[in-house]
């Protein structure tokens, strides 16, 4: 792996819903990410609507990073997706960033 490999992020974006309709799709998705890449931010900027399984969705991303060595973050959520993390206190557990480091 080169040295840029290891310092871009992979950038997964899911769209207006993470929702029991569409976790196990993005859960999928963000796995593969996770088997390829380094890096993986999920950009919640678009994302109105969060339910329990999306939820699921994100921790079960950032499982499989920490027990994978790799880095994980939730990027730019925005204000309904920041409230829910906060009020299930999973910003205390989910590595939540505005900008991505280098």
């Amino acid at each position: 792996m080169n040295k840029d490999e290891q310092t871009v992020w992979h950038i997964v974006t899911p769209q207006k819903r993470l929702d029991n309709e569409t976790a196990e799709m993005f859960t999928a998705a963000l796995l593969a990410a996770l088997a390829v890449h380094v890096r993986v931010a999920v950009d919640c900027a678009v994302v109105d609507y969060i339910s329990s399984a999306g939820l699921g969705a994100l921790l079960e991303g950032a499982r499989t990073a920490r027990t994978t060595d790799r880095q994980f973050s939730v990027y730019r959520p925005s204000a309904r997706v920041r409230q829910v993390l906060e009020t299930s206190r999973l910003h205390d557990v989910l590595n939540i960033q505005e900008f991505l480091p280098c």
